[in-house]
């Protein structure tokens, strides 16, 4: 037991503390409560610690009607935690009771407001911004991070401008075609390194987005064949890619036999004049090719002819291994 527990618990024992009794019987302060038994003091503490275990509960339950009843109780000297709970659960109910009960401090609002941008809560960031909480210079990036254009659109309303082609970067990363739109619309920049991050992400609709809105097709269809995204190749050169010799030995030397044979066969394709690389539709690969070489010779060397890729030469019939593949193919000398 503490040592000023014990000290309490032996003053109460003793003669000094007379009972409420004697208070009563001689008309001495009528009324008041029992302190004979200094439990009560002792225990006040203890009533401290659970009501602040209350607002702290029913900030991230998000019980507004119980937030509500510990105000009536009293007022709280620092809601900063309860209102940071609230905030990162997206309890705007919850929220707007804490500011109207006593206003938090600026660094506790700053740090619900951030946590409320991370966790994508718009309501919640709203209701903080009109408490005068001050955003940070990664608000946008943070956004994006969750994807939420509810939140970016609202972002940029209140004047975010900072971290603009960053924050594009992340959205597309996560495939948030939405959030990039949005971050499009409001002048971000960074367009192809935005393209490679969805490439990364295999998101076909953020990339349409990005190219429509003047990120380099080329540019991108060089690094779907250098990380393998075959459906992307396709999707690039619909778009209007038609470096297909560059993509071609990009995607050969990293290995990608997927994304290297749909170049082959789009290639092909463009060799027999059925239609222009920048418009052409890659058909299936041929049954039982094992690798892009294979791929390419099933199609027959005459096929190609002169419109071989310039710069590039190509393995005999026989050479189908991908080692001899790889010693047979190098890139377009400069000029």
């Amino acid at each position: 037991m503490n040592f000023f527990v014990r000290i309490v618990h032996a003053f109460a024992a003793s003669d000094m503390v007379p009972h409420a009794e004697s208070h009563e019987r001689h008309g001495v302060c009528p009324g008041l409560p029992d302190f004979s038994s200094m439990a009560s003091i002792i225990a006040l503490p203890e009533r401290m610690d659970v009501r602040e275990d209350d607002w702290r509960a029913a900030s991230t339950a998000g019980d507004a009607r119980r937030l509500r009843e510990l105000a009536a109780l009293d007022g709280h000297d620092d809601l900063g935690i309860p209102l940071v709970l609230a905030a990162k659960a997206g309890h705007v109910d919850a929220v707007r009771v804490i500011l109207g009960t006593n206003m938090p401090d600026a660094d506790m609002r700053r740090t619900a407001l951030r946590l409320a941008t991370r966790s994508g809560h718009a309501g919640v960031v709203e209701l903080l911004l009109d408490s005068g909480a001050e955003l940070s210079d990664d608000a946008l990036i943070e956004a994006a991070a969750c994807g939420s254009e509810d939140l970016l659109q609202l972002l940029i309303a209140r004047g975010a401008e900072r971290g603009r082609d960053e924050a594009l970067v992340v959205a597309a990363e996560r495939g948030a075609t939405a959030a990039v739109r949005t971050l499009l619309a409001a002048g971000a920049g960074s367009l192809n390194p935005a393209l490679k991050g969805a490439i990364d992400a295999r998101h076909a609709p953020t990339v349409v987005a990005l190219v429509d809105a003047g990120a380099s097709a080329a540019e991108g269809l060089c690094h779907a064949a250098l990380v393998g995204a075959p459906a992307l190749v396709d999707l690039l050169i619909d778009r209007g890619a038609s470096n297909l010799d560059q993509a071609f030995f990009i995607g050969a030397k990293a290995g990608q036999t997927a994304a290297v044979t749909r170049i082959v066969l789009c290639r092909a394709a463009e060799a027999e004049g059925t239609q222009p690389a920048s418009a052409c539709k890659p058909r299936p690969a041929p049954s039982g090719a094992s690798s892009a070489i294979a791929a390419h010779l099933a199609m027959g060397p005459a096929m190609l002819g002169a419109r071989r890729p310039v710069g590039l030469a190509v393995a005999d019939a026989r050479a189908v291994s991908k080692p001899a593949f790889f010693s047979t193919v190098r890139a377009p000398q400069a000029k």
